[in-house]
């Protein structure tokens, strides 16, 4: 089953799964390329913008469930997009975040999937941590895909890894059967897959020196199982999974998972080694047992879908840092129980998104968006709260040397208009109320920002965008204040430009912020950006990107683009900190056969204060090349 196409409950399945993995000391490499293959993956199978709900808009980097909800009810209000552009157009996301994310959207289904296709790539990537030549690291993989027709995928993949540090020496294997179907017609995606390795498992010093993974699932029309079991020396993660279609348009997904693991630590509190625990009781207090999840997904025809989600999860945490001369953490076992929902409704102009989630014993979590479109102005509201201890087993962005806050509430509400075809102007407030822990005490500390913000065109092609913040700082409450580092005031503003007229593509930012702290002087921190693009003829582009962050740091990146017949290479070269390049290429041999390749080469900057015996620096080249066979049926 792929769990992607169940958010919430999939979602935290894969999150355990990811944990336990990372937890047992799995090379970073190995989790960027993972994290590289689902973006590949995405890309080949877009997700259509006129179809998809938010669960499968989710899915892409970088849209998170307001974006995605906003997403929607300007699709319903719009009656549908005709090309992803008109997600600007529309004003359902900002421009750059419509560039990272346009790669993996279309519009309608792709016909040049529906024939046979084969993929095969190679790699090889070697590294010297050591500037001067020191110890490297190589890696090389090979990797062919098949698929037939629009649902059948099958992949072999076989990789090895050499280090001489570590004199690492091993080999992977996988085979891979996937099927596929539209967003809509609710069915379960399935894949099998075995993976095996020996001699890949490092952490610390501690070596695993064999791994199974195998996940997979059957289904037809109407449903689907799933299930995933993985091991090292021992049994890891067990997992079952169920994806049934009740009567339409309702879809329910049940999920149970087990992650038995002993972990030993030092006195640092960091973990030394893992094993498998022999009662099946977990330990460590980095991974969770999640014993049963449930999913229920409820569409209303054509205005919107509500979703409710049921968890049960054992987990152990520690209940205080090890004691001098004792290097166990004392720890105790946790019973978490979890009922969320999530909802998107469009009902005559009026759009309602919420999520929220109760944890019994702990309080609970919610978030609520109202938003009204009337003629060229637009209003919003949306109001979040966070109670106790409801997100501090999730961690927390805003941990700092005060303690990490345990409860928030905000309020936020905007209201934005367009004034004829050339100026819009939106006006925002956002108060946020959080509780921070210190380890005897909790008190709360209150932040408003008050922001507005106009764009206005005097031509066709160009746009002025104006936007100031007044962050009004926190304040202590109960008759303590804040230290002063959080008794500041910041002021943001930003003037942007941005002017097109082919073959010329001109867009520059510049950003000020000023930091006010009691007692002491002002801080000032600017920001200045430009990126254009220009067409010369018509295969070559060449796109020239600057940035500089205060008076030290510079970055810049140069992309030259050539496209046209046969294929299509570029060279980037990226200055900042370190210097990096890459040269990329595609040419098409008939209708049916496509090469491409990528080199690179990366330096890093060394670490200050390295020092002798410390890193002088980092070098890594990397060589790619894959064939694409897909004949058009």
């Amino acid at each position: 089953m792929d769990y992607r196409s169940a958010p919430a409950a999939g979602l935290l399945l894969l999150s355990i799964f990811t944990a336990s993995r990372g937890a047992i000391g799995e090379d970073e490499h190995e989790g960027e390329e993972g994290a590289i293959e689902y973006l590949e993956e995405l890309r080949a199978s877009r997700v259509d913008l006129n179809r998809a709900g938010r669960e499968e808009l989710m899915a892409i980097p970088g849209i998170t469930a307001s974006v995605a909800a906003r997403i929607v009810q300007v699709r319903l209000e719009a009656g549908g997009y005709r090309n992803p552009a008109d997600l600007v157009r529309y004003g359902a996301i900002s421009e750059e975040l419509y560039r990272v994310v346009v790669p993996y959207l279309q519009i309608g289904s792709e016909s040049a999937r529906q024939g046979e296709e084969l993929s095969i790539r190679m790699r090889e990537v070697a590294e010297s941590p050591d500037g001067r030549g020191g110890s490297m690291e190589r890696g090389r993989y090979f990797r062919a895909r098949w698929g037939r027709g629009e649902f059948w995928k099958a992949g072999f993949l076989v990789e090895r890894d050499t280090g001489e540090s570590e004199a690492l020496t091993g080999w992977k294997g996988s085979m891979m059967h996937r099927t596929r179907k539209g967003p809509l017609d609710r069915v379960s995606v399935g894949h099998l897959s075995v993976e095996f390795s020996r001699g890949l498992f490092f952490f610390t010093r501690s070596r695993f020196d064999q791994r199974y993974l195998m996940n997979g699932s059957v289904g037809r029309r109407g449903g689907g199982v799933g299930f995933d079991l993985s091991a090292a020396d021992g049994l890891i993660l067990q997992g079952l999974g169920l994806d049934m279609v009740l009567p339409s348009p309702a879809t329910l997904t049940l999920l149970a998972a087990s992650t038995p693991l002993d972990a030993s630590r030092d006195g640092r509190g960091a973990v030394t080694s893992i094993r498998p625990s022999s009662d099946r009781s977990l330990f460590g207090g980095d991974l969770r047992l999640i014993t049963l999840a449930g999913y229920l997904d409820w569409r209303f025809s054509g205005n919107g879908s509500f979703g409710v989600l049921l968890a049960d999860l054992r987990y152990s945490e520690p209940l205080s840092p090890p004691v001098d001369g004792d290097h166990r953490h004392e720890l105790r076992g946790s019973e978490q129980r979890l009922l969320g929902f999530d909802l998107d409704m469009a009902v005559s102009g009026l759009g309602l998104t919420g999520e929220g989630g109760l944890e019994i014993g702990r309080g609970f979590g919610l978030l609520l968006g109202l938003e009204r479109g009337s003629g060229p102005a637009r209003w919003s509201v949306l109001f979040r709260h966070f109670a106790p201890d409801f997100h501090a087993p999730f961690g927390n962005p805003y941990h700092d040397a005060s303690g990490p806050p345990t409860n928030e509430q905000g309020f936020f509400t905007g209201a934005g208009a367009r004034v004829g075809r050339d100026v819009r102007l939106s006006v925002y407030v956002d108060t946020s109320r959080r509780l921070w822990r210190r380890p005897q005490e909790a008190f709360p500390a209150w932040k408003t920002d008050l922001g507005i913000e106009g764009k206005w065109r005097p031509g066709e092609g160009v746009w002025v965008t104006f936007r100031g913040e007044d962050e009004m700082g926190f304040r202590g409450v109960s008759g303590e204040l804040l230290p002063v580092n959080r008794m500041s005031r910041t002021n943001r503003f930003r003037f942007q430009l941005e002017w097109e007229d082919d073959p010329v593509e001109f867009r520059g930012r510049y950003e000020l912020a000023v930091y006010e702290a009691e007692g002491e002087e002002r801080e000032y921190g600017d920001l200045l950006l430009f990126d254009s693009r220009y067409h010369p003829m018509r295969p070559l582009t060449l796109d020239l990107w600057v940035g500089f962050f205060g008076a030290r740091t510079i970055h810049s990146a140069v992309y030259a683009y050539v496209r046209g017949l046969p294929g299509a290479m570029s060279v980037v070269p990226l200055v900042g900190e370190g210097f990096r390049w890459y040269l990329t290429g595609q040419y098409r041999l008939g209708n049916d056969l496509s090469i491409s390749f990528k080199l690179g080469q990366a330096t890093r900057e060394p670490d200050e204060g390295g020092g002798e015996g410390g890193v002088t620096g980092t070098q890594e080249w990397s060589f790619g090349l894959q064939f694409d066979y897909t004949p058009l049926s």
